[in-house]
């Protein structure tokens, strides 16, 4: 961890947080990998969905922390906090210019600001083990993204890959605090198992809205 980086979020404990501000070009082409649309729609769907669901499983853990007892835990979520907060914020500014392309996801993007606000009135527990259980889901996801990264980047705009692999390299840093914290508060199991099943579910069928 560099000394800029310390000084810049002291909280994080281990967690490198990169505040890097991606730019990308008001004409990119939402078909990123040219000749491969499918793909690049895959990938645009799921960015479609950052700016919606990691508000709220940062608002879910900052909630959980006040009742954390771990120090060390403490200090990985605010870093948790942070890494998510630059991922969306970036998708945010890539999912503008796409909406320049397609103007009707600004429709989807009203189904899932309703959604996460209608969670954001469950359980602190069942929010707890939606965030856990998504958390799980990305290291298969990341694993595969990094191996077959010469096939599905090899040919691509690189601002649009270089968001995607930083942003999934990240999860991999972070990959253990919701479970963590998750298990700090409840420990219970059934219902962690019913959070990977519902949130990564959730999560893939709200980017296949905006894919499609």
């Amino acid at each position: 961890m560099s000394a800029h980086e310390k000084t810049l979020h002291p909280e994080t404990g281990g967690i490198v947080v990169r505040a890097i501000p991606f730019s990308f070009d008001e004409k990119i082409n939402p078909v990123w990998y040219p000749g491969r649309p499918e793909w690049s729609h895959m990938a645009n769907g799921a960015s479609l969905t950052m700016p919606y669901l990691e508000p709220f499983l940062i608002k879910t853990v900052r909630e959980a922390l006040k009742k954390a007892s771990n120090q060390q835990l403490k200090e990985d979520v605010h870093g948790f906090m942070a890494q998510e907060g630059n991922h969306f914020q970036n998708h945010r500014r890539y999912n503008e210019i796409l909406k320049c392309h397609y103007p009707k996801l600004a429709d989807v993007e009203e189904e899932m600001a309703a959604e996460y606000k209608n969670f954001q009135a469950k359980s602190l527990r069942w929010r707890l083990a939606y965030t856990a259980g998504f958390e799980t889901m990305t290291m298969g996801m990341t694993e595969w993204l990094i191996e077959a990264r010469r096939d599905l980047f090899g040919n691509a705009d690189p601002s649009v890959s270089s968001l995607i692999l930083w942003h999934m390299v990240e999860e991999t840093e972070h990959k253990n605090v919701a479970y963590d914290l998750y298990e700090d508060l409840y420990g219970s199991y059934w219902p962690r198992t019913w959070g990977l099943i519902y949130g990564s579910f959730h999560v893939a069928w709200a980017s296949r809205k905006g894919y499609k």
